[in-house]
């Protein structure tokens, strides 16, 4: 079997958008556009383009226009880049408003809602939606979609309330964001966002080196208090007196050993020692939230949910992404809880095609994650009759509710195919060999044709 590619959706202003690892699928209401004919949307499209995505298809039906793009597995949909570290936001920032692309393309519609954008760290940024006449845009000017893209960037708020509602976003903002929209240019932005680059990282660092070294002082002159009354010959009362001063000085040196044991920790995660890098982080409690996800990313599937039982989603999560369902089937649950255990089984018997085992994790499904991957590999299967069952517990659910459509989808044109091949199979049949051998090639011709389509289709869901 192929690769089972997880749905990701995501929503901007004038439809869905529907991700894979390599593919992103726009469906629009057709009622938002004003063409006569495809080409009149499809013909300006930049396929090629730099900057774009690659554009692969453009379709219509009575109630929709569909716009299918490829991309690299490399590239995150922008409005992800929320739970990326300040530098990588505030480069992407900027490498949008120095590429200007709604200056480059003035006669025509790009958007910047990040949903419709992909990036990687720290200067890859690729856009998808170009509208010309015909297509759905808003009136908003290109100065106020940079700010409010900016802004969404930054704060983490809705691209669509930063657009709609700047003086709301302003009172829940900072004075970086209250700054960002008293722009009055594009060009000013760019030099507010560059300068305000190089004063928050200088901010951060001054403001972490004063810290250090008013502490510092203060944990020395709290050691010189004390040794200065040792000295003196003060009684026990005095020291009494001075117990908060102690808790103050023992509090700060084991600030200093946790920094210490951090940076330890970090530098042996870094190097690939991972296990030490756990049981570091534990000496000083560490927030291990963000290190499940780089363990999993790291491939280090068994550590992560044996050091965090909660971490078994994203580690399936990222074995699904990186086609590593091996690894999967591979974990060990000896130290997971009972309930753990069962999710770990479910996703092993997904994996695995045992149809009586899915049978059973259909009956008991209580995991929408679970589920959506049940759905898929019953789509995947051929099996959509079961996928629609797993709908019927998850109405609501997109992912699933697209597996059952896709599925449905090739169900039919399979069965089209090969209802076709078997009509043109009974009239070959009729026909006689000698009188009507032209027509008995034209249909040998056009059952070949079929049957390619055919092997394509399955070899697709493979």
């Amino acid at each position: 079997m192929g690769k089972q590619s997880q749905f990701r959706v995501y929503n901007f202003e004038f439809g869905t958008i529907k991700e894979t690892n390599d593919t992103v699928k726009f469906e629009m209401d057709r009622n938002q556009f004003t063409h006569d004919k495809i080409a009149d949307i499809s013909s300006t499209q930049l396929a090629n383009s730099e900057g774009f995505l690659s554009l692969v298809d453009v379709k219509e039906s009575d109630t929709q226009v569909i716009f299918q793009f490829n991309k690299s597995a490399k590239l995150t949909n922008l409005a992800k880049i929320k739970s990326e570290a300040y530098p990588v936001k505030i480069s992407i920032a900027q490498e949008i408003l120095e590429q200007d692309i709604l200056g480059k393309y003035a006669d025509y519609y790009v958007s910047l809602n990040p949903a419709t954008m992909y990036y990687h760290p720290m200067q890859t940024v690729r856009y998808t939606y170009f509208a010309n006449r015909f297509m759905p845009k808003d009136q908003y000017t290109s100065l106020e979609r940079y700010k409010a893209c900016v802004v969404s960037l930054l704060s983490g708020i809705s691209y669509e309330k930063c657009l709609i509602s700047p003086e709301e976003v302003k009172q829940e903002g900072n004075e970086l964001i209250k700054e960002i929209y008293n722009q009055p240019t594009r060009a000013d932005l760019l030099r507010f966002i560059k300068d305000s680059e190089d004063y928050i990282t200088y901010d951060y660092i001054s403001n972490n080196n004063e810290r250090e070294r008013k502490n510092r002082n203060k944990y020395l002159a709290i050691i010189a208090t004390l040794g200065f009354l040792a000295i003196g010959g003060i009684v026990f009362t005095q020291v009494n007196a001075s117990s908060n001063q102690m808790e103050i000085a023992e509090s700060y040196e084991q600030q200093l050993t946790e920094k210490d044991t951090l940076m330890k920790a970090n530098e042996a995660f870094a190097n690939g020692n991972y296990e030490e890098a756990i049981q570091l982080y534990k000496q000083i409690d560490y927030d291990l939230t963000g290190v499940l996800e780089e363990l999993a990313k790291q491939g280090q599937y068994q550590l992560a949910i044996d050091t965090e039982e909660s971490s078994l989603e994203t580690v399936i999560q990222q074995a699904y992404e990186a086609d590593n369902l091996q690894a999967i089937s591979d974990l060990n649950s000896d130290k997971l809880t009972e309930e753990a255990k069962g999710k770990l089984t479910d996703e092993q018997t997904i994996i695995s095609e045992d149809q009586s085992g899915m049978e059973n994790v259909l009956n008991f499904l209580n995991d929408k994650n679970t589920a959506e991957r049940l759905a898929l590999k019953y789509v995947e299967l051929g099996n959509v009759d079961k996928a629609k069952q797993v709908q019927e517990k998850y109405p609501e659910n997109t992912v699933i509710a697209e597996a059952v459509t896709q599925g449905e989808e090739a169900d039919k044109k399979r069965k089209d195919l090969q209802q076709e091949i078997d009509d043109l199979n009974k009239e070959k049949d009729g026909l006689n060999e000698e009188d009507d051998k032209d027509r008995i090639d034209e249909i040998n011709k056009r059952i070949d044709e079929l049957n390619k389509q055919l092997n394509e289709l399955t070899n697709e869901e493979e």
